[in-house]
């Protein structure tokens, strides 16, 4: 048995061959594969040297024909969906045929059974009003080509397009999908059709009125001998649910009165900005901020008025912060700010003096108006600390020092070497 022979009769299509005699309007099969006596329930014996109408009823028979000429007219695949009932059932046919080997007179036939996609979309259908977002059926083809085989009517309310309009065109959904996430998005899915392993994803979407929605996805895949691929699933709206699991992240990070960092998240970023700066052999600042005079202000006007003082003075602090600085609140008018640019000592000290000088401008809070001052101690990584914990203790024995000696000023930590050399003296 020769390749092509082989590769005719173990095809997962039905395949059968037909000719057609010199006037174009008698079609006779002349041989089928294996494959047509599995779907079918027919032996080949039944088909060879029949014609359709001795075959099927005079509706699927006539319509065959037409397409059969069809075909010989524009010596072109012509390709259609027929119901044709057979020994095992009445069936959904997606048939092609194609002039064979270029010749007028015979013909190669193709027929795939989509019984059970055409009963599915039956089943989509039914309960597609029923779930929260909309049920899917994506059909692909390698090059890029994408089809919409169904698509539940939710999808309109959801991004303002008609159904009609996606199965035509099914771009203009897969377009809705954000631009940051279009290509990963496609890509997982067919990775999971290569692996038949179930798709589940969240991403955002773009109604046509502008606004961008959170979606989550979930397919379920199927491939097919030529490539292709249909995954069956459905996509639901889940905005307002990210929307909280975001407020819930933001809550565990930063510090719900300042917005700041809050103690743990400002430690943990520091502790791996300090081991990236390791890694690239580069500095890396840290200030230690203590308010002075806070608490008076507190007592004085109420927690309310000294809420608002936090918050001014985290305004103020951030000011001074560039897109690689963080500033975290880790007590109660404790702050601590790291730096990765600009790092060197002058530069430190002098943005440390103008922080200062910017809190010890009048703070107006309501009707009332507040006069504190800011303590801050400065150390540099490596020369005052290699961890979290020696470097911010460095920072914080420097703040000490410029409270001692008078408050409202910057000091900067003294060098670990330079404290060895204490102690040796002493």
């Amino acid at each position: 048995m020769d390749l092509i022979h082989a590769a005719f009769q173990y095809s997962p299509d039905i395949l059968v061959i037909m000719q057609a005699d010199s006037s174009g309007t008698i079609f006779t099969y002349t041989d089928a594969n294996d494959q047509f006596e599995i779907a079918t329930g027919m032996h080949r014996s039944q088909l060879i040297g029949r014609k359709p109408q001795e075959l099927f009823n005079q509706q699927e028979a006539s319509r065959l024909i037409n397409e059969y000429q069809r075909c010989l007219q524009t010596q072109s695949t012509v390709e259609f969906d027929q119901v044709i009932r057979v020994p095992t059932g009445e069936r959904d046919w997606n048939i092609r045929i194609a002039p064979l080997n270029n010749s007028r007179d015979y013909f190669l036939i193709s027929a795939r059974d989509n019984t059970w996609s055409r009963d599915l979309v039956q089943q989509l259908d039914a309960i597609s009003d029923y779930l929260p977002g909309f049920v899917y059926q994506l059909y692909y083809q390698p090059q890029d080509h994408w089809q919409f085989t169904f698509v539940g009517r939710t999808v309109t309310q959801m991004f303002g397009i008609s159904v009609e309009d996606v199965r035509n065109n099914a771009n203009l959904l897969l377009d809705r999908i954000h631009p940051d996430d279009r290509d990963w998005v496609l890509g997982s899915s067919i990775e999971a059709g290569e692996t038949l392993l179930p798709w589940h994803a969240q991403f955002r979407m773009r109604h046509t009125n502008g606004t961008t929605l959170w979606v989550e996805a979930r397919d379920l895949p199927q491939k097919f001998p030529d490539g292709s691929i249909t995954w069956t699933g459905y996509v639901n709206d889940i905005t307002d649910r990210h929307k909280l699991e975001e407020e819930v992240k933001h809550l565990a990070l930063h510090d719900p009165l300042t917005g700041l960092a809050n103690r743990w998240s400002f430690l943990d970023r520091l502790d791996t900005a300090l081991s990236q700066s390791r890694l690239r052999n580069r500095a890396l600042a840290l200030f230690y901020i203590d308010l002075d005079h806070f608490k008076p202000v507190n007592d004085q006007y109420g927690h309310a008025v000294g809420d608002e003082l936090l918050k001014q003075v985290s305004r103020r602090i951030s000011h001074f912060l560039r897109t690689t600085d963080l500033a975290g609140r880790i007590g109660g008018d404790e702050f601590m700010v790291y730096l990765l640019e600009d790092t060197h000592p002058e530069a430190c000290m002098e943005i440390a003096l103008r922080m200062c000088e910017a809190l010890q401008n009048p703070f107006w809070l309501g009707p009332y108006q507040a006069n504190i001052s800011a303590s801050i101690g400065v150390a540099l990584y490596p020369e005052h600390g290699v961890d979290v914990h020696s470097l911010s203790h460095a920072a914080d024995k420097a703040m000490y020092e410029a409270k001692n000696n008078g408050r409202g000023k910057a000091v900067m930590a003294v060098s670990s070497h330079a404290n060895q050399e204490n102690q040796s003296d002493a």
